[in-house]
């Protein structure tokens, strides 16, 4: 994540909050429900507002949240009543951990291209034997900056498959659906599991 994108969500965490706090993320969160067991500790890798944290949790999950932003890291706490880790994907302890199901919601999207298959060999390896991970990316070709200087990168659906498969991930499902903020941004969705004698 670039330095501009990392102030944008520390400057603006109330209205990204605000924003996002009220969408219903049950669309894309029940097929990653649907592929875990009971109780599954799961980590939600940039968890924003929170949102989702509070879903996992009223659907009999143990969630935990990693957020590198300490302004949402704790309005996303308050809101979820879940433990939220300051911290970055690229550099977190928390991937030493073993989780039944990662999420990773709208974050990869702020990652470039050639950072992509390393991440997701580090969270493969996170995950336990059978492990479930979900993961959105925005739908398109190259990179661009928006006007709050947000750096964004689109991927193509096979492409990033065949990323994820490297990474020693097998696809169980996967969704194209459009912004549900209403812009318009197409995102893909998938759930992986993690594949057996894989170490990412």
């Amino acid at each position: 994540m670039s330095d501009k994108t990392h102030e944008y969500y520390e400057q603006e965490a109330k209205a990204f909050f605000e924003a996002t706090v009220n969408l219903d993320p049950t669309p894309f969160l029940s097929p990653l429900g649907e592929a875990l067991a009971p109780g599954a500790r799961v980590l939600d890798i940039g968890c924003g507002s929170g949102r989702d944290l509070l879903w996992l949790k009223n659907n009999g999950f143990v969630p935990h949240g990693l957020e590198p932003s300490p302004a949402l890291s704790s309005l996303a706490e308050k809101h979820s009543g879940c433990p939220v880790t300051i911290g970055d994907i690229t550099t977190t302890t928390l991937l030493a951990q073993s989780w039944d199901g990662i999420l990773i919601s709208g974050v990869l999207v702020h990652v470039p291209h050639t950072s992509i298959p390393d991440i997701l060999s580090r969270v493969t390896g996170a995950l336990t034997a059978g492990g479930r991970l979900y993961v959105s990316v925005k739908e398109g070709h190259g990179s661009a900056t928006d006007n709050d200087n947000r750096r964004f990168y689109y991927w193509e659906d096979q492409a990033f498959r065949t990323v994820a498969k490297t990474a020693g991930l097998h696809l169980l499902s996967m969704t194209r659906s459009a912004s549900a903020r209403g812009n318009s941004d197409v995102w893909l969705g998938y759930v992986f599991e993690r594949l057996p004698g894989s170490s990412g």
